[in-house]
C-alpha cells in the first residue's frame, strides 16, 4: 500500500475501514454465499440493495451481539458497493 502519511486523516480513515470491508467480503460473504455471478445478489435489483441497506441501518444500536454493530456497518458498506457496481453497469 502507498505510504499513508500523504493522506487526509479521512482519507486514511477510509483506507482502514476499507480493508476491514475486504477482508469481510473475503473471509465472510464469498465463501457463505458464493462469489458475484454465482451469490444471491447477482440477482437483486436496486431497489433490493436499498432494502438490505436500510436493513442494517434500522437494526443499528439494537443488537444484543457484541460487536455486531460494527459487522453491521460491513455489511452496509458491502451492500453499497454492490449497489454502486448495479449502477455503474445500467450506465454502460
Amino acid at each position: 500500500m502507498t505510504n499513508k502519511r500523504n493522506y487526509s486523516l479521512r482519507a486514511t480513515e477510509w483506507l482502514d475501514f476499507s480493508g476491514l470491508v475486504f477482508n469481510h467480503i473475503e473471509t465472510y460473504a464469498v465463501p457463505q454465499y458464493g462469489d458475484r455471478g454465482s451469490d444471491p445478489c447477482t440477482e437483486y435489483d436496486l431497489k433490493d440493495f436499498v432494502k438490505q441497506i436500510e436493513k442494517y441501518i434500522k437494526r443499528f444500536g439494537r443488537n444484543s451481539r457484541e460487536g455486531q454493530d460494527k459487522l453491521d456497518l460491513l455489511k452496509i458498506a458491502h451492500y453499497t458497493c454492490m449497489l454502486h457496481s448495479k449502477l455503474s453497469e445500467k450506465d454502460r
